[in-house]
Protein backbone atom coordinates (compact mmCIF):
# COMPACT_ATOMS: atom_id res chain seq x y z
CA UNK A 1 0.00 0.00 0.00
CA UNK A 2 2.92 2.32 0.71
CA UNK A 3 4.11 2.02 -2.90
CA UNK A 4 0.67 2.87 -4.27
CA UNK A 5 0.25 5.88 -1.96
CA UNK A 6 3.73 7.08 -2.94
CA UNK A 7 2.53 7.54 -6.51
CA UNK A 8 0.49 10.50 -5.22
CA UNK A 9 3.63 12.31 -4.10
CA UNK A 10 4.19 15.52 -6.08
CA UNK A 11 7.80 14.47 -6.69
CA UNK A 12 6.78 11.24 -8.43
CA UNK A 13 6.98 11.23 -12.22
CA UNK A 14 3.26 10.38 -12.31
CA UNK A 15 2.43 13.77 -10.78
CA UNK A 16 3.27 15.60 -14.01
CA UNK A 17 0.39 15.66 -16.50
CA UNK A 18 0.44 16.60 -20.16
CA UNK A 19 -2.50 17.76 -22.25
CA UNK A 20 -1.13 15.79 -25.20
CA UNK A 21 -0.92 12.47 -23.31
CA UNK A 22 -3.59 10.40 -21.54
CA UNK A 23 -3.62 10.08 -17.76
CA UNK A 24 -1.99 7.10 -16.10
CA UNK A 25 -4.34 4.25 -15.22
CA UNK A 26 -4.30 5.31 -11.55
CA UNK A 27 -5.08 8.97 -12.31
CA UNK A 28 -7.74 7.88 -14.78
CA UNK A 29 -9.37 5.77 -12.06
CA UNK A 30 -9.27 8.70 -9.64
CA UNK A 31 -10.72 11.16 -12.13
CA UNK A 32 -14.06 12.74 -11.18
CA UNK A 33 -15.94 14.84 -13.70
CA UNK A 34 -16.37 18.53 -12.94
CA UNK A 35 -19.04 20.85 -14.39
CA UNK A 36 -16.39 22.76 -16.34
CA UNK A 37 -15.38 19.52 -18.06
CA UNK A 38 -18.94 19.05 -19.34
CA UNK A 39 -18.93 22.64 -20.60
CA UNK A 40 -15.61 22.15 -22.39
CA UNK A 41 -16.78 18.94 -24.08
CA UNK A 42 -19.91 20.73 -25.34
CA UNK A 43 -17.71 23.43 -26.85
CA UNK A 44 -15.35 20.95 -28.49
CA UNK A 45 -18.27 19.00 -29.95
CA UNK A 46 -19.59 22.01 -31.88
CA UNK A 47 -19.71 21.56 -35.67
CA UNK A 48 -16.30 21.89 -37.26
CA UNK A 49 -15.52 25.40 -38.47
CA UNK A 50 -12.83 28.00 -37.94
CA UNK A 51 -12.80 28.52 -34.18
CA UNK A 52 -10.45 29.43 -31.36
CA UNK A 53 -11.55 27.76 -28.12
CA UNK A 54 -10.11 29.38 -25.00
CA UNK A 55 -9.74 27.41 -21.77
CA UNK A 56 -8.84 30.18 -19.33
CA UNK A 57 -7.68 29.83 -15.75
CA UNK A 58 -4.77 30.22 -13.38
CA UNK A 59 -1.71 28.18 -12.46
CA UNK A 60 -2.56 24.69 -11.24
CA UNK A 61 -6.33 24.84 -11.62
CA UNK A 62 -6.65 21.63 -13.65
CA UNK A 63 -6.44 22.62 -17.32
CA UNK A 64 -3.81 19.99 -18.07
CA UNK A 65 -5.60 17.36 -16.00
CA UNK A 66 -8.89 17.72 -17.88
CA UNK A 67 -7.27 17.78 -21.31
CA UNK A 68 -5.17 14.75 -20.41
CA UNK A 69 -8.25 12.91 -19.16
CA UNK A 70 -10.10 13.63 -22.41
CA UNK A 71 -7.29 11.97 -24.37
CA UNK A 72 -8.47 8.67 -22.84
CA UNK A 73 -12.15 9.36 -22.22
CA UNK A 74 -12.92 11.01 -25.57
CA UNK A 75 -10.31 9.62 -28.02
CA UNK A 76 -12.38 10.27 -31.16
CA UNK A 77 -13.10 13.84 -30.17
CA UNK A 78 -9.49 14.53 -29.17
CA UNK A 79 -8.22 12.98 -32.40
CA UNK A 80 -10.13 15.74 -34.17
CA UNK A 81 -7.97 18.23 -32.25
CA UNK A 82 -4.68 16.37 -32.62
CA UNK A 83 -1.84 18.90 -32.87
CA UNK A 84 -4.41 21.67 -32.41
CA UNK A 85 -4.05 22.15 -28.65
CA UNK A 86 -1.57 24.55 -27.07
CA UNK A 87 -1.49 24.13 -23.32
CA UNK A 88 1.47 26.16 -22.13
CA UNK A 89 1.60 29.74 -23.34
CA UNK A 90 4.74 30.26 -21.27
CA UNK A 91 6.73 27.85 -23.46
CA UNK A 92 8.64 28.55 -26.64
CA UNK A 93 9.16 26.14 -29.51
CA UNK A 94 12.46 27.72 -30.48
CA UNK A 95 15.44 29.07 -28.53
CA UNK A 96 15.32 32.07 -30.84
CA UNK A 97 11.72 32.93 -29.92
CA UNK A 98 10.15 34.06 -26.68
CA UNK A 99 7.01 32.41 -25.32
CA UNK A 100 4.98 35.43 -26.44
CA UNK A 101 6.36 35.22 -29.97
CA UNK A 102 5.45 31.54 -30.06
CA UNK A 103 1.93 32.35 -28.87
CA UNK A 104 1.63 35.01 -31.56
CA UNK A 105 2.66 32.47 -34.17
CA UNK A 106 -0.02 30.06 -32.95
CA UNK A 107 -2.73 32.74 -33.03
CA UNK A 108 -1.94 34.37 -36.37
CA UNK A 109 -4.83 32.48 -38.06
CA UNK A 110 -7.18 34.26 -35.61
CA UNK A 111 -5.78 37.74 -36.16
CA UNK A 112 -7.97 40.37 -37.79
CA UNK A 113 -6.03 39.89 -41.01
CA UNK A 114 -6.82 36.13 -41.29
CA UNK A 115 -9.94 35.62 -39.17
CA UNK A 116 -12.23 34.99 -42.11
CA UNK A 117 -9.83 32.71 -43.96
CA UNK A 118 -9.42 28.95 -43.70
CA UNK A 119 -11.11 26.49 -41.33
CA UNK A 120 -8.57 25.98 -38.53
CA UNK A 121 -9.75 24.75 -35.14
CA UNK A 122 -7.47 25.54 -32.23
CA UNK A 123 -7.69 25.05 -28.45
CA UNK A 124 -5.68 27.39 -26.26
CA UNK A 125 -5.37 26.64 -22.53
CA UNK A 126 -3.95 29.81 -21.04
CA UNK A 127 -3.59 31.59 -17.73
CA UNK A 128 -5.60 34.79 -17.39
CA UNK A 129 -2.57 36.98 -16.67
CA UNK A 130 -0.69 35.67 -19.72
CA UNK A 131 -3.71 36.33 -21.94
CA UNK A 132 -3.98 39.91 -20.64
CA UNK A 133 -0.27 40.52 -21.17
CA UNK A 134 -0.42 39.14 -24.72
CA UNK A 135 -3.45 41.16 -25.82
CA UNK A 136 -2.71 44.48 -24.14
CA UNK A 137 1.08 44.64 -23.88
CA UNK A 138 2.80 42.34 -26.32
CA UNK A 139 0.65 42.72 -29.45
CA UNK A 140 0.74 46.52 -29.35
CA UNK A 141 4.46 46.75 -28.62
CA UNK A 142 5.77 43.99 -30.89
CA UNK A 143 6.67 45.04 -34.40
CA UNK A 144 4.39 42.84 -36.48
CA UNK A 145 1.65 43.14 -39.07
CA UNK A 146 -1.10 41.47 -37.06
CA UNK A 147 -3.84 42.92 -34.88
CA UNK A 148 -6.34 41.13 -32.66
CA UNK A 149 -9.11 43.69 -32.22
CA UNK A 150 -11.87 41.12 -32.84
CA UNK A 151 -10.46 38.80 -30.19
CA UNK A 152 -9.96 41.69 -27.76
CA UNK A 153 -13.54 42.83 -28.31
CA UNK A 154 -14.85 39.31 -27.68
CA UNK A 155 -12.76 38.97 -24.50
CA UNK A 156 -13.84 42.37 -23.17
CA UNK A 157 -17.51 41.64 -23.81
CA UNK A 158 -17.17 38.45 -21.79
CA UNK A 159 -16.01 40.39 -18.72
CA UNK A 160 -13.33 37.77 -18.03
CA UNK A 161 -10.99 40.39 -16.58
CA UNK A 162 -13.63 41.56 -14.13
CA UNK A 163 -14.30 39.76 -10.84
CA UNK A 164 -17.73 38.59 -11.92
CA UNK A 165 -18.87 35.50 -13.83
CA UNK A 166 -17.74 35.81 -17.43
CA UNK A 167 -20.53 36.10 -19.96
CA UNK A 168 -19.25 34.45 -23.12
CA UNK A 169 -21.13 35.94 -26.06
CA UNK A 170 -21.93 34.07 -29.25
CA UNK A 171 -19.25 34.46 -31.89
CA UNK A 172 -18.58 32.72 -35.18
CA UNK A 173 -14.89 32.20 -34.48
CA UNK A 174 -14.38 32.38 -30.71
CA UNK A 175 -15.62 30.44 -27.69
CA UNK A 176 -14.36 30.31 -24.12
CA UNK A 177 -14.79 28.79 -20.68
CA UNK A 178 -13.13 30.04 -17.50
CA UNK A 179 -11.93 27.97 -14.56
CA UNK A 180 -12.44 31.07 -12.39
CA UNK A 181 -16.19 30.56 -12.82
CA UNK A 182 -16.09 26.94 -11.62
CA UNK A 183 -14.42 26.54 -8.20
CA UNK A 184 -13.57 23.12 -6.80
CA UNK A 185 -16.53 23.40 -4.42
CA UNK A 186 -20.23 24.27 -4.54
CA UNK A 187 -22.50 26.72 -2.75
CA UNK A 188 -25.58 25.42 -0.94
CA UNK A 189 -28.13 26.93 1.42
CA UNK A 190 -26.23 25.36 4.30
CA UNK A 191 -22.71 26.40 3.29
CA UNK A 192 -19.94 25.12 1.03
CA UNK A 193 -19.49 21.52 -0.09
CA UNK A 194 -17.38 19.73 -2.68
CA UNK A 195 -18.86 16.78 -4.50
CA UNK A 196 -15.70 16.73 -6.58
CA UNK A 197 -13.29 16.21 -3.68
CA UNK A 198 -15.71 13.83 -1.98
CA UNK A 199 -15.82 11.81 -5.19
CA UNK A 200 -12.03 11.50 -5.31
CA UNK A 201 -11.76 10.50 -1.65
CA UNK A 202 -14.54 7.95 -2.07
CA UNK A 203 -12.65 6.39 -4.97
CA UNK A 204 -9.54 6.20 -2.82
CA UNK A 205 -10.95 5.03 0.52
CA UNK A 206 -14.24 3.21 -0.10
CA UNK A 207 -14.00 -0.52 0.44
CA UNK A 208 -14.92 -2.00 -2.93
CA UNK A 209 -13.18 -4.41 -5.28
CA UNK A 210 -12.66 -1.78 -8.01
CA UNK A 211 -10.56 0.37 -5.70
CA UNK A 212 -6.82 -0.35 -6.16
CA UNK A 213 -6.07 1.22 -2.76
CA UNK A 214 -8.50 -1.13 -1.03
CA UNK A 215 -7.07 -4.10 -2.93
CA UNK A 216 -3.58 -3.08 -1.79
CA UNK A 217 -4.88 -2.77 1.76
CA UNK A 218 -6.38 -6.27 1.61
CA UNK A 219 -3.16 -7.71 0.20
CA UNK A 220 -1.16 -6.18 3.06
CA UNK A 221 -3.62 -7.53 5.64
CA UNK A 222 -3.19 -11.03 4.20
CA UNK A 223 0.55 -10.63 4.67
CA UNK A 224 0.07 -9.55 8.27
CA UNK A 225 1.12 -5.94 7.62
CA UNK A 226 -0.46 -3.35 9.94
CA UNK A 227 0.93 0.19 9.94
CA UNK A 228 -0.11 3.78 10.51
CA UNK A 229 -0.91 3.97 6.77
CA UNK A 230 -3.44 1.16 7.09
CA UNK A 231 -5.07 2.73 10.15
CA UNK A 232 -5.24 6.08 8.37
CA UNK A 233 -6.80 4.31 5.39
CA UNK A 234 -9.55 2.90 7.62
CA UNK A 235 -10.12 6.25 9.35
CA UNK A 236 -10.48 8.13 6.05
CA UNK A 237 -12.96 5.46 5.00
CA UNK A 238 -15.24 6.88 7.68
CA UNK A 239 -17.84 8.89 5.75
CA UNK A 240 -18.06 11.53 8.46
CA UNK A 241 -14.28 12.02 8.52
CA UNK A 242 -14.19 12.35 4.71
CA UNK A 243 -17.00 14.91 4.68
CA UNK A 244 -15.54 16.99 7.51
CA UNK A 245 -12.11 16.97 5.86
CA UNK A 246 -13.58 18.10 2.54
CA UNK A 247 -15.69 20.82 4.16
CA UNK A 248 -12.63 22.17 5.96
CA UNK A 249 -10.73 22.35 2.66
CA UNK A 250 -13.66 23.94 0.80
CA UNK A 251 -14.16 26.59 3.49
CA UNK A 252 -10.43 27.35 3.52
CA UNK A 253 -10.35 27.81 -0.26
CA UNK A 254 -13.28 30.22 -0.08
CA UNK A 255 -11.75 32.19 2.79
CA UNK A 256 -8.41 32.61 1.02
CA UNK A 257 -9.75 32.89 -2.56
CA UNK A 258 -7.29 30.08 -3.29
CA UNK A 259 -6.94 27.46 -6.01
CA UNK A 260 -5.99 23.88 -5.18
CA UNK A 261 -4.43 21.94 -8.04
CA UNK A 262 -4.94 18.21 -8.45
CA UNK A 263 -1.20 17.75 -7.96
CA UNK A 264 -1.38 19.63 -4.64
CA UNK A 265 -4.44 17.70 -3.50
CA UNK A 266 -2.94 14.29 -4.25
CA UNK A 267 0.28 15.34 -2.53
CA UNK A 268 -1.74 16.44 0.50
CA UNK A 269 -3.31 12.99 0.72
CA UNK A 270 0.13 11.41 0.43
CA UNK A 271 1.49 13.61 3.24
CA UNK A 272 -1.35 13.04 5.71
CA UNK A 273 -1.37 9.30 5.09
CA UNK A 274 2.37 8.64 5.37
CA UNK A 275 4.48 10.05 8.26
CA UNK A 276 7.60 11.95 7.24
CA UNK A 277 9.96 9.59 9.08
CA UNK A 278 8.31 6.55 7.53
CA UNK A 279 11.49 4.46 7.32
CA UNK A 280 11.74 4.34 11.11
CA UNK A 281 8.03 4.18 11.90
CA UNK A 282 7.39 1.34 9.44
CA UNK A 283 9.62 -0.90 11.53
CA UNK A 284 7.71 -0.21 14.75
CA UNK A 285 4.76 -2.18 16.03
CA UNK A 286 1.53 -0.19 15.99
CA UNK A 287 0.71 1.13 19.45
CA UNK A 288 -1.81 3.72 20.58
CA UNK A 289 0.86 6.41 21.07
CA UNK A 290 1.98 5.99 17.45
CA UNK A 291 -1.56 6.58 16.23
CA UNK A 292 -1.99 9.68 18.40
CA UNK A 293 1.33 11.17 17.27
CA UNK A 294 1.33 10.26 13.56
CA UNK A 295 -2.36 9.87 12.72
CA UNK A 296 -3.76 11.78 9.76
CA UNK A 297 -5.71 14.07 12.13
CA UNK A 298 -2.35 15.37 13.37
CA UNK A 299 -0.87 15.77 9.90
CA UNK A 300 -3.92 17.69 8.64
CA UNK A 301 -3.71 20.43 11.27
CA UNK A 302 -0.01 20.54 12.20
CA UNK A 303 1.97 19.95 8.99
CA UNK A 304 5.12 22.09 9.13
CA UNK A 305 5.70 22.59 5.40
CA UNK A 306 4.94 25.93 3.77
CA UNK A 307 2.61 24.76 1.02
CA UNK A 308 -0.47 27.02 0.70
CA UNK A 309 -2.91 24.23 1.57
CA UNK A 310 -0.94 23.24 4.69
CA UNK A 311 -0.91 26.85 5.90
CA UNK A 312 -4.67 27.09 5.36
CA UNK A 313 -5.32 23.86 7.26
CA UNK A 314 -3.12 24.97 10.17
CA UNK A 315 -5.39 28.00 10.47
CA UNK A 316 -8.31 25.60 10.99
CA UNK A 317 -6.68 23.76 13.93
CA UNK A 318 -9.49 23.20 16.48
CA UNK A 319 -6.99 23.40 19.35
CA UNK A 320 -6.80 27.16 18.73
CA UNK A 321 -10.59 27.50 19.01
CA UNK A 322 -12.76 27.86 22.05
CA UNK A 323 -16.36 26.93 22.75
CA UNK A 324 -18.45 26.01 25.76
CA UNK A 325 -18.30 22.38 24.67
CA UNK A 326 -14.50 22.39 24.36
CA UNK A 327 -14.19 23.85 27.85
CA UNK A 328 -16.49 21.12 29.15
CA UNK A 329 -14.38 18.44 27.45
CA UNK A 330 -11.17 19.79 28.97
CA UNK A 331 -12.81 19.91 32.41
CA UNK A 332 -13.97 16.34 31.93
CA UNK A 333 -10.42 15.27 31.05
CA UNK A 334 -8.94 17.04 34.07
CA UNK A 335 -11.53 16.07 36.68
CA UNK A 336 -12.73 12.57 35.83
CA UNK A 337 -10.49 9.64 36.71
CA UNK A 338 -12.57 7.37 34.47
CA UNK A 339 -11.93 8.29 30.81
CA UNK A 340 -14.77 6.16 29.41
CA UNK A 341 -17.08 9.19 29.31
CA UNK A 342 -14.60 11.06 27.14
CA UNK A 343 -14.01 8.03 24.90
CA UNK A 344 -17.77 7.70 24.33
CA UNK A 345 -17.72 11.03 22.48
CA UNK A 346 -16.00 9.30 19.54
CA UNK A 347 -17.94 7.29 16.98
CA UNK A 348 -17.56 3.51 16.99
CA UNK A 349 -15.44 3.28 13.81
CA UNK A 350 -12.91 5.82 15.07
CA UNK A 351 -12.67 4.08 18.45
CA UNK A 352 -11.97 0.76 16.77
CA UNK A 353 -9.53 2.10 14.16
CA UNK A 354 -7.38 3.98 16.68
CA UNK A 355 -7.95 1.54 19.59
CA UNK A 356 -9.21 4.35 21.81
CA UNK A 357 -10.61 1.93 24.38
CA UNK A 358 -6.98 1.42 25.46
CA UNK A 359 -6.77 5.03 26.62
CA UNK A 360 -6.11 5.74 30.27
CA UNK A 361 -6.06 9.04 32.10
CA UNK A 362 -2.31 9.47 31.72
CA UNK A 363 -2.48 9.08 27.93
CA UNK A 364 -5.53 11.34 27.65
CA UNK A 365 -3.72 14.09 29.56
CA UNK A 366 -0.54 13.66 27.54
CA UNK A 367 -2.27 13.65 24.15
CA UNK A 368 -5.19 16.01 24.82
CA UNK A 369 -4.51 18.19 21.76
CA UNK A 370 -4.22 15.19 19.45
CA UNK A 371 -7.47 13.74 20.78
CA UNK A 372 -9.28 17.06 20.34
CA UNK A 373 -8.17 17.17 16.69
CA UNK A 374 -9.32 13.59 16.19
CA UNK A 375 -12.69 14.35 17.78
CA UNK A 376 -13.13 17.46 15.62
CA UNK A 377 -12.44 15.48 12.47
CA UNK A 378 -14.62 12.49 13.33
CA UNK A 379 -17.46 14.00 15.38
CA UNK A 380 -17.32 17.84 15.30
CA UNK A 381 -20.76 18.25 16.87
CA UNK A 382 -19.21 17.24 20.20
CA UNK A 383 -17.01 20.35 20.06
CA UNK A 384 -19.45 22.81 18.49
CA UNK A 385 -16.78 25.08 17.04
CA UNK A 386 -18.85 27.76 15.39
CA UNK A 387 -17.84 29.02 11.96
CA UNK A 388 -20.48 31.74 11.96
CA UNK A 389 -18.64 34.19 9.72
CA UNK A 390 -17.79 31.82 6.85
CA UNK A 391 -21.22 30.18 7.11
CA UNK A 392 -22.92 33.58 6.86
CA UNK A 393 -20.72 34.66 3.97
CA UNK A 394 -21.33 31.46 2.01
CA UNK A 395 -25.09 31.84 2.52
CA UNK A 396 -24.95 35.40 1.21
CA UNK A 397 -22.97 34.13 -1.79
CA UNK A 398 -25.62 31.48 -2.40
CA UNK A 399 -28.38 34.11 -2.22
CA UNK A 400 -26.46 36.44 -4.57
CA UNK A 401 -25.85 33.78 -7.21
CA UNK A 402 -29.42 32.44 -7.06
CA UNK A 403 -31.06 35.87 -7.31
CA UNK A 404 -32.54 35.96 -3.80
CA UNK A 405 -32.22 39.70 -3.16
CA UNK A 406 -34.43 39.59 -0.07
CA UNK A 407 -31.84 37.36 1.62
CA UNK A 408 -29.23 40.10 1.11
CA UNK A 409 -31.04 42.75 3.18
CA UNK A 410 -29.06 42.08 6.37
CA UNK A 411 -25.81 42.14 4.38
CA UNK A 412 -26.58 45.62 3.06
CA UNK A 413 -27.61 46.83 6.52
CA UNK A 414 -24.39 45.43 7.98
CA UNK A 415 -22.26 47.31 5.44
CA UNK A 416 -24.24 50.53 5.78
CA UNK A 417 -23.76 50.44 9.55
CA UNK A 418 -20.03 49.64 9.24
CA UNK A 419 -19.62 52.44 6.68
CA UNK A 420 -20.92 55.02 9.14
CA UNK A 421 -19.06 53.54 12.12
CA UNK A 422 -15.70 53.53 10.32
CA UNK A 423 -15.80 56.45 7.90
CA UNK A 424 -18.79 58.47 8.95
CA UNK A 425 -20.81 60.30 11.51
CA UNK A 426 -24.56 60.27 11.97
CA UNK A 427 -26.31 63.27 13.52
CA UNK A 428 -30.00 64.17 13.55
CA UNK A 429 -30.84 61.52 10.92
CA UNK A 430 -28.20 62.99 8.63
CA UNK A 431 -25.20 61.05 7.31
CA UNK A 432 -21.72 62.58 7.11
CA UNK A 433 -18.63 60.91 5.67
CA UNK A 434 -15.03 61.81 6.51
CA UNK A 435 -12.38 62.09 3.86
CA UNK A 436 -10.38 58.95 4.62
CA UNK A 437 -7.39 60.28 2.67
CA UNK A 438 -6.88 63.43 4.72
CA UNK A 439 -6.95 64.92 8.20
CA UNK A 440 -6.52 68.61 8.96
CA UNK A 441 -4.78 67.59 12.20
CA UNK A 442 -4.69 64.83 14.76
CA UNK A 443 -7.23 66.84 16.74
CA UNK A 444 -9.85 67.41 14.05
CA UNK A 445 -11.54 65.58 11.21
CA UNK A 446 -13.71 67.03 8.46
CA UNK A 447 -16.80 65.40 7.00
CA UNK A 448 -19.42 66.36 4.46
CA UNK A 449 -23.12 65.46 4.29
CA UNK A 450 -23.93 62.60 1.94
CA UNK A 451 -27.04 60.91 0.64
CA UNK A 452 -27.24 57.34 -0.55
CA UNK A 453 -29.77 54.55 -0.81
CA UNK A 454 -29.32 50.80 -0.90
CA UNK A 455 -29.82 49.36 -4.39
CA UNK A 456 -29.55 45.56 -4.07
CA UNK A 457 -28.23 43.59 -7.03
CA UNK A 458 -27.77 39.89 -7.66
CA UNK A 459 -27.40 37.39 -10.46
CA UNK A 460 -30.46 36.04 -12.29
CA UNK A 461 -32.98 34.04 -10.27
CA UNK A 462 -32.14 30.32 -10.20
CA UNK A 463 -34.08 27.60 -8.48
CA UNK A 464 -31.05 25.50 -7.56
CA UNK A 465 -30.04 23.48 -4.52
CA UNK A 466 -26.37 23.82 -5.49
CA UNK A 467 -24.50 26.54 -7.35
CA UNK A 468 -21.47 25.32 -9.30
CA UNK A 469 -20.74 28.39 -11.44
CA UNK A 470 -19.80 31.39 -9.31
CA UNK A 471 -16.96 33.57 -8.08
CA UNK A 472 -15.67 33.72 -4.51
CA UNK A 473 -16.95 37.26 -4.04
CA UNK A 474 -20.15 39.23 -4.58
CA UNK A 475 -21.11 42.85 -5.20
CA UNK A 476 -23.32 45.30 -3.34
CA UNK A 477 -24.57 48.53 -4.90
CA UNK A 478 -25.56 51.95 -3.56
CA UNK A 479 -27.31 54.81 -5.39
CA UNK A 480 -25.41 57.95 -4.48
CA UNK A 481 -25.87 61.71 -4.55
CA UNK A 482 -28.10 64.10 -6.43
CA UNK A 483 -27.39 62.46 -9.79
CA UNK A 484 -28.31 58.99 -8.50
CA UNK A 485 -24.94 57.53 -9.46
CA UNK A 486 -24.69 53.76 -8.99
CA UNK A 487 -21.48 52.53 -7.39
CA UNK A 488 -20.54 48.94 -6.57
CA UNK A 489 -18.33 47.32 -3.96
CA UNK A 490 -16.80 43.86 -4.31
CA UNK A 491 -16.97 41.81 -1.11
CA UNK A 492 -14.80 38.77 -0.47
CA UNK A 493 -14.56 36.77 2.74
CA UNK A 494 -11.79 38.83 4.32
CA UNK A 495 -13.65 42.09 3.83
CA UNK A 496 -16.90 40.52 5.04
CA UNK A 497 -15.16 39.20 8.15
CA UNK A 498 -13.73 42.63 8.99
CA UNK A 499 -17.01 44.45 8.34
CA UNK A 500 -18.88 41.93 10.49
CA UNK A 501 -16.54 42.73 13.39
CA UNK A 502 -16.91 46.49 12.89
CA UNK A 503 -20.69 46.08 12.77
CA UNK A 504 -20.42 44.54 16.26
CA UNK A 505 -18.30 47.38 17.66
CA UNK A 506 -14.73 46.41 16.74
CA UNK A 507 -12.36 49.37 16.33
CA UNK A 508 -10.35 48.85 13.12
CA UNK A 509 -6.59 49.33 13.09
CA UNK A 510 -4.22 50.82 10.52
CA UNK A 511 -3.56 47.27 9.25
CA UNK A 512 -7.31 46.77 8.82
CA UNK A 513 -7.47 49.98 6.80
CA UNK A 514 -4.72 48.76 4.47
CA UNK A 515 -6.42 45.37 4.07
CA UNK A 516 -9.79 46.96 3.27
CA UNK A 517 -8.63 49.65 0.87
CA UNK A 518 -11.58 48.91 -1.46
CA UNK A 519 -14.00 49.83 1.33
CA UNK A 520 -12.16 53.11 1.88
CA UNK A 521 -12.32 53.86 -1.85
CA UNK A 522 -16.04 53.02 -1.79
CA UNK A 523 -16.58 55.56 1.02
CA UNK A 524 -14.64 58.21 -0.89
CA UNK A 525 -16.66 57.49 -4.04
CA UNK A 526 -19.84 58.19 -2.07
CA UNK A 527 -18.34 61.51 -0.92
CA UNK A 528 -17.22 62.40 -4.44
CA UNK A 529 -20.64 61.81 -5.99
CA UNK A 530 -22.31 63.99 -3.36
CA UNK A 531 -21.73 67.50 -4.72
CA UNK A 532 -23.21 69.50 -1.83
CA UNK A 533 -20.25 71.59 -0.65
CA UNK A 534 -22.23 74.21 1.26
CA UNK A 535 -21.81 72.46 4.59
CA UNK A 536 -18.99 70.69 6.41
CA UNK A 537 -18.83 69.00 9.78
CA UNK A 538 -15.82 69.41 12.05
CA UNK A 539 -15.28 66.60 14.53
CA UNK A 540 -13.04 67.12 17.57
CA UNK A 541 -11.25 63.81 18.08
CA UNK A 542 -10.41 64.16 21.79
CA UNK A 543 -13.78 65.44 23.05
CA UNK A 544 -16.17 64.01 20.47
CA UNK A 545 -17.70 67.47 19.94
CA UNK A 546 -19.05 68.36 16.52
CA UNK A 547 -19.43 71.72 14.81
CA UNK A 548 -21.14 72.70 11.58
CA UNK A 549 -19.64 75.19 9.16
CA UNK A 550 -22.38 76.21 6.74
CA UNK A 551 -22.71 78.69 3.92
CA UNK A 552 -26.09 80.47 3.98
CA UNK A 553 -27.70 83.30 2.06
CA UNK A 554 -28.18 86.53 4.06
CA UNK A 555 -31.84 87.59 3.64
CA UNK A 556 -30.87 91.25 4.27
CA UNK A 557 -28.21 91.46 1.59
CA UNK A 558 -27.11 89.89 -1.65
CA UNK A 559 -24.13 88.31 0.06
CA UNK A 560 -23.73 84.89 1.58
CA UNK A 561 -22.51 84.38 5.11
CA UNK A 562 -20.64 81.61 6.90
CA UNK A 563 -22.40 80.21 9.95
CA UNK A 564 -20.41 78.29 12.57
CA UNK A 565 -22.44 76.39 15.15
CA UNK A 566 -22.07 73.57 17.63
CA UNK A 567 -24.25 70.52 17.07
Amino acid sequence: MYNLMSRLNESSKEAVESAELPLSSLKQYLHVERPIEKKLIQMLQQPAQKRLTLLIGSVGDGKSHILSHLQSAEPELMNRYKNKIWNDATESLSPRKTAMETLLEKLIPFSDQHLNEGSEEFVLAINLGVLHKFLYDFVSSFDNHYTFNSLISYIEQSGIFENEISQATQHDHFSMVSFSDYPMYELTKGGVESNFLMGILSKMFDQNEENPFYLAYQEDVKRGIDSIIHRNFLLMGNQQVKRNFVNIIASSLLKEKAVLSMRQFFNLIYEIMIPGNWTNISKQKIVLETLLIHGLHQKIFTAQNDSPISIMLRNEDPVASRSKEIDEIILQINLESDVSGFISRFDELTRQTYELDLLDRELVNEYTQSLLRLLYLSNPREMNITQTTIESFSKYLFAYYTGQKYELKTLYEKFENALMLWFGFKKDQKNYLFDSNAKISKRYRIAKPVSFTLDPISMAIKNEEQVVQFRNSLFIQFVVGERKQRIKLEIDYKMFSLISKIDKGYQPSKIDFDDAIRFSEFANAIRTHNTNNEEVLIYVVQTGETFILKQEADPFSNEEKIVFSKM
